[in-house]
């Protein structure tokens, strides 16, 4: 069941994707266009969040030499990129986009698909880090172009196919596993214990293929968890380091920006989780319901305050179509915002990315 806009009007079955397309290229080419005025494209990709790290991973796993590789990033999106590099013979740099941007187009087809196109288009334009990752390099398109894509299979009734996204979803970024045990509960629910099993077999199997590189070469089954560990917990008592983050950041239009959706996503997300509103929606997709609240609740706990609050958009990303589910009789229908959005949206992130300081400089 997708849902679109009231008063939405029909243009026919194939229009919804069309205009899906076009609002995704037109704020590509705004975002690019900003950004290339400053920057090359190389330099770009390289200054672009954990883009370099996913190369250089990429470059271990075609070679096969771990050696001297320092691991913090999960491999899902690094063992795609040598893949299409591998078919291809194109450099890592150009295969990592091409793995975002085809991803991210994915993940905006499977979002209709589920929500529906005026979701789907919001999705594409609102968040500054998505538009960033997915013509620069990043791993959350693939994470989504998997977790949505499970999502479908769920709806579906293909609990194994879906299992087997969710695992490849939770080795491109670990909060996948919310998604896995989302499955879990609801087969659990259902009393499915063959399917249940099933899909427990399947997660563990892409588990320890995953870790046996790492055990081998890296001699760490866990090195990417290690990687990030302090004297701090991971997590600890929910939005405790978002607020201490607050007094942190020493940027006033960030700070508005990242509190801004800290107050989106959570009172977006628990309208979904808790209004009458969304009450066939949390029958109809209890895997979806399930995620929603887990994940939501993972980010929010997420212990260091210098990342909690600043990069809380971007952590928040899957959970931004539950957000706007929840919230969707009090947003604006109007088609024209989603096209005028198209334009805005994107120039503004592409002078995010190149930061506001240094195009006023």
């Amino acid at each position: 069941m997708a849902i679109n806009p009231p008063g939405a009007r029909n243009h026919g079955e194939g229009s919804p994707l069309i205009r899906l397309l076009a609002i995704w290229l037109i704020s590509g080419a705004c975002f690019l266009l900003v950004v290339l005025h400053y920057k090359t494209y190389a330099n770009a990709i390289d200054a672009c969040g954990d883009s370099s790290g996913y190369i250089e991973i990429a470059r271990a796993i075609s070679k096969w030499n771990f050696s001297g590789l320092q691991v913090f990033q999960f491999w899902g999106v690094s063992y795609l990129t040598a893949l299409i590099s591998k078919i291809t013979s194109l450099p890592l740099r150009p295969s990592l986009v091409i793995v975002s941007a085809g991803s991210s187009l994915l993940a905006c087809f499977f979002s209709s698909r589920l929500w529906g196109w005026w979701i789907a288009a919001f999705f594409v334009i609102l968040n500054f880090d998505w538009m960033q990752r997915s013509l620069l390099g990043g791993s959350e398109p693939t994470f989504m172009a998997l977790l949505l894509g499970a999502f479908l299979l769920v709806r579906h009734e293909k609990w194994e196919w879906a299992a087997l996204l969710a695992s490849f979803a939770t080795i491109t970024r670990p909060l996948g596993l919310c998604a896995l045990l989302a499955i879990g509960i609801v087969l659990l629910q259902r009393r499915n214990y063959s399917k249940f099993f099933r899909a427990l077999a399947i997660g563990l199997t892409i588990g320890v293929l995953y870790i046996v590189p790492l055990r081998l070469y890296v001699h760490d089954s866990f090195a990417n968890v290690h990687a990030y560990e302090t004297s701090r917990p991971l997590f600890g008592i929910p939005l405790v380091a978002v607020v201490m983050g607050i007094f942190s950041d020493r940027y006033l239009t960030n700070l508005i920006l990242s509190c801004a959706w800290v107050l989106f996503i959570l009172s977006g997300v628990i309208l979904f989780l808790t209004s009458d509103a969304c009450a066939e929606e949390r029958k109809a997709w209890p895997v979806e319901f399930i995620f929603a609240g887990l994940y939501t609740l993972m980010i929010c706990c997420y212990n260091y305050p210098q990342w909690a609050l600043g990069n809380f958009a971007r952590f928040a990303i899957p959970v931004i179509p539950f957000a706007l589910m929840g919230l969707r009789r009090i947003l604006p229908k109007n088609e024209v915002l989603v096209w005028v959005s198209a334009f805005v949206f994107p120039v503004l992130a592409g002078a995010s990315a190149i930061g506001i300081r240094n195009i006023l400089h």
